[in-house]
């Protein structure tokens, strides 16, 4: 007797510049549960920018995280994609009332949000309010030539899209209750920033009345920090980035020295938030300030950063639970990861260690877990 009750969902995939994971959902009686999940990472040089530049590479990579999951087993052969802040659009866009056709309305103010031409481009729309002289519509694309690449990579790999979409609105469905099919539609005011720190780019999601309003991607990276640290105290990058996750802002610990780089960093972030919390306010008025902040992506496991984070904005902050409604996502061993210290004996012989730390990844897999979760919630 099989433990799951396949359902068919695709497979939840996102790809970055430097790995890529997967999510597949299915079902115990009427519990969604997490059925498989794998990764791997990409050397340099295979994605660029979210531009596909190995393709091969590519498909071998997303056939061996298949193959050789990090729990259970991958039964689908479609996947709903994610596509990067790079290759695609996400946007709440107010278009004036007339006695034009909607769809032809929107069809117009197309031009004023993506460089390309309409015919060029994958689109959707949808309305989501109104109010005396506009619609309020949340609006999505990515070019044609940027989906058929995706589209040529995993079929090498087996695969077959399902579904894609920009990476901020699987983000929402993976975070947000508001986004889950049981949740009532409301005009309150639940306006909130995502902060997804990557190893290679900070991805901003702000989000209102059940929609996204906007997202900016930012060079602001885990992989420059850990670069920082391994310079700082001399050790390869692999042992720079374990004493990143498990010292973390710990004033205490290496002389202060993680802290210092942690901070420096940290601050630059702090202030583009700053910036994009009052483009929010300026532009989008009638939804209301930022009343919160999540954070997810690797980055955000880094100790004290949610702390740190509600000190600098004035705003509640905390870490993401992107699988808060799957059944079993509590200490999930598919995302459980240990990072040890050790050092060398004096003669080079032997180690010790001197610090672990066991943490739950399970928000570095937050964009992939709300890819999968498209399945269930649309079923």
């Amino acid at each position: 007797m099989s433990l799951f009750n396949f359902s068919g969902y695709p497979i939840g995939l996102d790809i970055s510049d430097t790995g890529l994971k997967l999510v597949e959902l299915g079902k115990k009686g009427k519990k969604i549960i997490f059925q498989a999940v794998g990764r791997a990472d990409l050397p340099p040089g295979l994605v660029e920018n979210g531009q596909i530049i190995n393709q091969a590479e590519i498909a071998k990579k997303i056939k061996n995280a298949l193959d050789q999951p990090l729990f259970g087993k991958f039964s689908a052969a479609t996947v709903a994609l994610g596509l990067p802040e790079a290759k695609s659009f996400a946007k709440l866009i107010y278009v004036e009332k007339s006695p034009n056709p909607l769809p032809a309305a929107v069809d117009a103010e197309i031009g004023k949000y993506v460089p390309y031409e309409n015919d060029e481009i994958f689109y959707d729309w949808q309305k989501i309010g109104e109010d005396r002289d506009r619609h309020h519509i949340f609006f999505s694309a990515c070019a044609k030539k940027d989906f058929l690449e995706y589209e040529q990579l995993l079929n090498a790999a087996g695969l077959k899209i399902e579904a894609a979409e920009p990476e901020a609105v699987a983000l929402c469905r993976a975070l947000l209750p508001s986004e889950t099919p049981a949740a009532a539609p409301t005009n309150e005011e639940n306006a909130v920033g995502i902060i997804d720190i990557g190893a290679q780019r900070t991805h901003l999601v702000f989000y209102g009345r059940q929609s996204v309003l906007f997202s900016i991607s930012l060079p602001i990276c885990g992989q420059e920090i850990t670069k920082q640290i391994s310079v700082a105290l001399e050790v390869p990058a692999n042992e720079a980035e374990k004493a990143k996750i498990v010292c973390g802002l710990d004033e205490n610990i290496a002389q202060g020295v993680i802290r210092k780089i942690l901070t420096a960093t940290l601050d630059q972030l702090f202030a583009r938030l700053q910036e994009a919390l009052l483009f929010e306010q300026k532009h989008y008025p009638d939804i209301g300030p930022i009343k919160e902040v999540i954070l997810c992506g690797g980055g955000a496991n880094i100790k004290g950063l949610d702390s740190l984070m509600a000190n600098k904005l004035g705003l509640p902050a905390r870490l993401g639970r992107p699988g808060q409604i799957i059944a079993n996502s509590e200490n999930h061993p598919g995302f459980s990861e240990i990072h040890r210290l050790e050092e060398k004996s004096p003669d080079g012989k032997t180690t010790r260690e001197t610090m672990s730390l066991t943490q739950n990844n399970i928000n570095g897999f937050a964009a992939a877990i709300g890819l999968a979760l498209r399945g269930p919630f649309f079923e």
